[in-house]
């Protein structure tokens, strides 16, 4: 599972450069696990141009950073989630999801998801297809729909009375 999501980070990251993404997990080990498992890829002599990709990488107590190119991926402590206000996400993969306060995911994590990726790229693109629909060149159902942001949630298996699969339903 570790080393999926890894190879998942990185693909993401070097594919659409400028997006965040978060690594959270109840507890910061788990949450550098999967950043490990990126290092540990790069590393290894076959990986030789992922480790050209990775332009900055940063590590302290409370946080763990790559930088490629644009993107980043960061690995946070989530713990009761008070010390993590103001961080954005574009993806965020939170591990051990079952074992996530209900609270925290709603007050905290929810919250990381409202950035808007390419806002200037966006605002541009819906100003040329408004000027297209006056000119009646363009409906309003031809708009280009831009993808949503990503949670992605691992987890072991769970019942369907805890929260994960109400989560799932939904």
């Amino acid at each position: 599972k570790s080393f999926t999501t890894g190879i998942y980070a990185f693909l993401d990251a070097i594919m659409n450069q400028g997006v965040e993404i978060g690594i959270l997990s109840k507890s910061f080990r788990q949450s550098k696990m999967i950043f490990k498992k990126i290092e540990d890829i790069a590393a290894k002599p076959e990986a030789n141009l992922l480790s050209q990709c990775i332009t900055h990488k940063s590590k302290s107590n409370d946080e763990w950073l790559m930088e490629i190119g644009s993107s980043r991926i960061r690995a946070l402590p989530l713990g009761d989630g008070s010390k993590l206000r103001g961080f954005r996400f574009h993806r965020i993969i939170i591990d051990e999801f079952l074992l996530m306060p209900e609270r925290i995911y709603n007050e905290v994590i929810v919250p990381f998801l409202s950035v808007v990726e390419n806002p200037v790229e966006r605002e541009k693109m819906y100003q040329a297809e408004s000027r297209l629909i006056e000119q009646g060149k363009m409906s309003e159902e031809d708009r280009y729909k831009w993808p949503n942001n990503k949670l992605i949630a691992l987890s072991s298996a769970s019942y369907k009375f805890e929260y994960l699969y109400k989560l799932y339903e939904q």
